[in-house]
């Protein structure tokens, strides 16, 4: 089993264009006929519904570089660094979970697609995303 970590970097099209993605893979397991992206977690796991919905971007996301550069449709796994929990997803739920975020992201990019930051966010980071019509 090779084990892998590292950095990657591919594009991703989307409807309105392509977006250049990048992410770095805690650890990486391939099998001559699997592989398994693994993100370790110092805090909560998220939940098979926030990953297939698209709130939790990072693993399908990480599954989909590492499709682009390899051609390997991977699963996906996170692994808690508290209590060495495994929690593992299939192929099929990770790819739920990219479609979302990829819905997301087209959307995001769309310029008719208008959005404003928090007003009541004090530190206000989220503040370079905002786009509204002048």
């Amino acid at each position: 089993m090779i084990r892998f970590q590292g950095f990657c970097k591919q594009p991703l099209n989307l409807e309105t264009g392509t977006l250049n993605i990048r992410g770095r893979m805690d650890r990486l397991y391939q099998g001559p006929s699997s592989a398994w992206v693994v993100d370790y977690k110092s805090g909560q796991i998220p939940t098979k519904t926030s990953l297939e919905s698209g709130t939790a971007p990072q693993l399908p996301l990480l599954a989909e570089l590492l499709n682009l550069s390899r051609g390997i449709d991977a699963q996906g796994a996170y692994l808690s660094l508290k209590n060495g929990t495994w929690t593992p997803f299939a192929p099929d739920a990770l790819k739920a979970g990219l479609d979302n975020v990829c819905a997301f992201l087209t959307a995001y990019l769309a310029p008719e697609f208008q959005f404003q930051a928090v007003e009541d966010n004090p530190f206000h980071e989220y503040e370079i995303f905002q786009r509204t019509k002048t």
